[in-house]
């Protein structure tokens, strides 16, 4: 079987290459909508039309819902204007806590000497304006990020890896192997993400849909002829509005699926594998229904990577809402399932089952590979978490960044850190090696996707034996 297995673990930096915003930028971009004029966002690379919906957005309210505008008072009155050093963190903080802890606030008028009492209500109503608008932010980068050239490359990273693993389990096949066994139906492998926007799950779909639209992997067992196919497994149960069809739903397999499709009784002309997949602090195209309390993901109308509906919308029109496919409410942008960059992190059922199986994973991996994460100090969170994760083996660590003047390479700690004249990339670097020893951390200084080659050939080495030999002899499957 598998010799080694490994996670592959995406950060906000592994779509920096689309344009998407880093969280700096994202910092610029926020206080630039709450302490200075709308036409200032023209600096973000916003159209003229763009401008005008963030226009209207800061003057947006839903009854009971939100309040955009008293959101940008609260920001003004808690926050310095001048300020550079103003932190979205900050602001998650400062609302988090109050909500956490019950606690209100009060804001002073003044000229007249008034107060206003702020309660959790109207702090959770902030929380929902915040996330409104960072959607919209989210929305108009994607539908940028679909046009931009290197997107192809995101497919074919994610193309290549589902190629070897197809390669690989066909060599287990001829050996007999019960299709329905838990080691032939999951990958040796694991994605990872913390970043939020909808790109790199949808470059995987659409990898993945290429490679099962292929011809290339049928094989016999037991005399039957069958196509091998490969999909995602999430780690809990989610649906989807069909891609064809309004009222049609549509289901992520997961491995109770892979079974029934698998059993060697079963004449079907497909058998599945699956990759887990975990995006432990959600993303924006999942929505979280406030009234059944269940999970959904919109994924548009078309199954193609230039969708023009897989943005996602704002609630700036009446008609601009989304039904849950399960109890069919009316959901926005308000109710969606992310996690934000807080120090309290309040967890939903279905994010706290995805970090439970994510750390099965990461606990079992001999080579963790990070993809533009930066591991940053303010969460807390993770950085115990890949410390708690360690076990009696120490892990093969390779870091992606982003760096000017080095070789298309694995480096060693040690020897990066020598070379390296970037602050904050030598910070990272410290932070991994604080975790998991220098001594195991290699660097590839030539940012993501171009380091695509270099992480690809790392999963390939953790293959079985018999699907190496055939690789590298130019063998198919």
């Amino acid at each position: 079987m598998s010799k080694e297995k490994t996670v592959l673990i995406f950060g906000a930096g592994a779509t920096a290459a689309l344009g998407m915003p880093l969280t700096e930028k994202q910092n610029d971009f926020f206080r630039t909508f709450f302490f200075s004029d709308v036409t200032d966002l023209k600096n973000y690379g916003l159209t003229e039309q763009d401008v005008e919906r963030f226009a209207a957005l800061k003057k947006l309210k839903a009854e009971d819902e939100f309040n955009i505008e008293d959101l940008i008072n609260f920001v003004k009155y808690f926050f310095i204007e001048d300020e550079e050093s103003f932190k979205m963190i900050d602001l998650y903080n400062l609302i988090d806590i109050q909500i956490h802890k019950g606690l209100n606030l009060t804001m002073h008028k003044s000229i007249s000497n008034e107060k206003k009492i702020l309660y959790p209500h109207h702090l959770v109503q902030y929380r929902k304006g915040i996330l409104v608008v960072l959607q919209e932010y989210f929305s108009m980068q994607i539908k940028k990020a679909q046009q931009n050239k290197k997107i192809h490359l995101y497919v074919d990273f994610f193309q290549e890896i589902g190629k070897v693993l197809l390669q690989e389990k066909g060599e287990l096949i001829s050996d007999g192997l019960d299709l329905r066994d838990s080691d032939f139906v999951f990958s040796n492998f694991s994605y990872l993400s913390f970043n939020w926007d909808v790109l790199l799950l949808w470059s995987m779909f659409i990898a993945h849909k290429n490679l099962n639209d292929q011809n290339a992997f049928y094989y016999h067992n037991q005399k039957r002829m069958f196509k091998l196919k490969v999909f995602n497994d999430f780690a809990t149960f989610m649906t989807s509005k069909s891609f064809d069809k309004d009222t049609a739903k549509w289901y992520p397999y997961n491995e109770s699926v892979a079974y029934r499709l698998n059993d060697p009784d079963r004449n079907t002309d497909r058998k599945v594998v699956l990759i887990p997949t975990f995006f432990p602090h959600g993303q924006t195209n999942w929505l979280d229904c406030p009234y059944c309390g269940k999970l959904s993901a919109y994924l548009g109308d078309c199954f193609k990577l230039q969708s023009n509906s897989l943005a996602m919308r704002s609630p700036l029109t009446a008609d601009d809402y989304y039904k849950c496919v399960h109890c069919g409410s009316k959901l926005t942008t308000k109710d969606s399932a992310m996690l934000l960059q807080t120090l309290y992190k309040s967890k939903t059922p279905y994010l706290e089952e995805i970090q439970r199986a994510m750390r099965i994973k990461v606990e079992e991996a001999k080579c963790l590979i990070f993809i533009g994460y930066s591991l940053p100090e303010d969460d807390i969170d993770y950085k115990s978490f890949f410390r708690s994760a360690k076990t009696v083996h120490d892990k093969k660590v390779f870091v992606v960044l982003m760096g000017n003047g080095f070789e298309y390479r694995w480096y060693e700690a040690v020897e990066v850190l020598n070379m390296i004249s970037d602050d904050i990339n030598k910070e990272v670097i410290l932070r991994y090696c604080e975790i998991f020893g220098k001594k195991n951390v290699l660097i590839s200084m030539v940012g993501f996707p171009t380091a695509m080659d270099l992480v690809t050939s790392l999963v390939k080495k953790n293959l079985s034996s018999d699907a190496l030999i055939k690789l590298a002899t130019g063998g198919g499957s």
